[in-house]
């Protein structure tokens, strides 16, 4: 399950390529709802089950790509790469043509924003609603170096409140 909040803090940045990608996923999904709405149904309704593991950690998540929480888009998870395997998706062809339509929406969309951080310079943004990612880079031609940090939204929320009462 995708942390609230992600902070990517560019430390060096001179490698050839690896341009910050950005792009509003609550935008995209209204999109595709326009576009096809039958993908739009199968990913917010089709459990896809996450996983990330190494050889400290396994974490598992099983929810849609496009969660709604009282009628409302709520979380956009969009992550091919821990996308664990569905045996139920192998043999329906209707998740597959759903989830191609959006990552063609998500790969061609005027809505994605391309970027370069300079070292220094932080990004901060909504995991749960900015899809992120970044162009290719060369790492022979210089030094690439973002450090990422994640927040949960209770605990921005309790920091805020106890400096507002300090």
């Amino acid at each position: 399950n995708p942390p609230d909040v992600q902070l990517l803090h560019c430390l060096a940045n001179d490698a050839s390529g690896g341009d910050s990608t950005l792009a509003d996923g609550f935008a995209l999904a209204e999109a595709l709802r326009a576009s096809d709405p039958s993908a739009f149904h199968t990913l917010s309704t089709w459990p896809v089950p996450l996983r990330f593991h190494d050889d400290r950690d396994d974490i598992r998540h099983t929810a849609p790509i496009l969660e709604h929480r009282d009628g409302s888009l709520h979380t956009v998870r969009f992550n091919n790469w821990i996308r664990d395997v569905d045996p139920a998706a192998a043999t329906d062809p209707a998740f597959y043509d759903a989830y191609l339509a959006w990552w063609r929406l998500v790969r061609t969309s005027a809505e994605v924003r391309h970027f370069r951080l300079s070292a220094g310079e932080v990004l901060c943004f909504d995991n749960r609603r900015m899809l992120h990612g970044r162009t290719e880079f060369q790492p022979n031609t210089g030094l690439r170096h973002l450090q990422g940090c994640y927040l949960d939204m209770d605990l921005v929320r309790s920091r805020l409140r106890m400096c507002a009462s300090a």
